[in-house]
């Protein structure tokens, strides 16, 4: 649905969805080529708001949306952001750069104190066919993980490429994707140009929002050991001396990089499908029911950019163990919060959106 079509309808279904009244309502027509301003500014009931729309709540609408709203925002205003639907990734993406949201289906998560508004549960009257392009497919996703690994670098898409495995077609393609979400910025250099992560928290958070620990292949079993740790050890050095290309993951890396919390579970990445042999040296049981031990096969080897050795145990990077922790077992999200707390850390930038 284009702006056209979803101005006028938001303004219908902002009255009935949140029951305030507006008192005034104030389209703002873009300049030619640009989109720098919300597409409405309004007050409702004595509060302001400048809302934008997006056709579609993905991770790249959202970020697009949150970085004008942040830089529009007056003291006062509540930035919101309207979509025809809001799913549960775009929920939690807007929960974490702290922005308002309401769809055209009915549902709204506002904090305009001292009004709250939450409203879940509605369906989505505006479904499309297919699965909505994302930043952070597989592949994509490279770009991501290179920026949050050295965010206080600056890079030429030729480095880039060479970094992250990808074409430069690929990234020309994509670069502009992640510009215009507001992660990064473009800076002109002759005939090139380098590009900068301005967001690196928001860049987090919206590519946790999206991620799926089980888009990779996981294979669930039982190996014989006293704790977790005896676990993770047993493992790794017999992957060593398999000359198995491999990576610990989840809360046995999040235990190597800060011993937060004591684990049970150990899930390790393998670079290809572990043999029978291989299983059989291990003492790998396979069988989901009571398993300790997740062989995991990525969807993008990509996950072992930035692994580390970690008290003798190669690990991936804290970026890749903070997404892996997500929706995993045990005490996992506090470990994700302890990992972030203490090495996921970056200087605020005057461009960032505060996450």
């Amino acid at each position: 649905m284009d702006e056209r079509t979803a101005l006028p309808l938001l303004r219908s279904t902002f009255e009935a969805v949140t029951g305030l009244v507006v008192q005034d309502w104030e389209e703002q027509p873009q300049l030619r080529g640009s989109h720098t301003r919300p597409d409405v500014r309004l007050v409702a009931s004595g509060t302001p708001f400048i809302a934008e729309y997006k056709a579609a709540a993905t991770t790249e609408q959202i970020g697009a949306a949150a970085h004008l709203l942040s830089a529009a925002a007056e003291p006062g205003t509540v930035p919101l952001l309207v979509v025809p639907y809001m799913g549960e990734v775009g929920r939690q993406m807007c929960r974490a750069v702290g922005v308002s949201w309401l769809d055209l289906s009915g549902n709204a998560d506002i904090s305009a104190p001292p009004v709250r508004i939450r409203i879940l549960g509605e369906p989505n009257r505006f479904k499309r066919p297919g699965r909505p392009t994302t930043l952070f497919a597989p592949r994509s996703a490279r770009v991501a993980r290179v920026l949050l690994q050295h965010s206080e670098q600056t890079w030429l898409q030729g480095e880039l490429a060479d970094l992250s495995g990808l074409s430069r077609g690929f990234l020309s393609r994509l670069l502009p994707r992640y510009e215009e979400a507001g992660f990064v910025t473009r800076e002109p250099l002759g005939r090139s140009a380098r590009y900068r992560c301005v967001d690196p928290d928001g860049l987090l958070a919206a590519w946790r929002a999206d991620y799926d620990f089980t888009g990779h292949t996981i294979l669930r079993g039982h190996v014989a050991s006293r704790t977790g740790p005896e676990l993770l050890r047993e493992l790794a050095n017999s992957l060593s001396m398999q000359q198995i290309d491999y990576a610990a993951t989840g809360l046995a890396a999040a235990w190597l990089w800060e011993p937060f919390a004591a684990f049970r579970t150990a899930a390790i990445y393998l670079a290809s499908w572990p043999s029978p042999s291989l299983m059989a040296e291990l003492g790998f049981h396979e069988g989901a029911r009571g398993s300790n031990a997740w062989l995991v096969v990525p969807n993008d080897d990509g996950v072992f950019d930035g692994a580390v050795h970690l008290e003798g145990v190669r690990c991936v990077s804290a970026v890749q163990v903070y997404l892996d922790l997500k929706g995993q077992p045990e005490r996992a999200d506090e470990a994700a919060e302890e990992l972030r707390r203490l090495h996921l850390t970056w200087p605020r930038t005057s461009q960032g959106v505060e996450s």
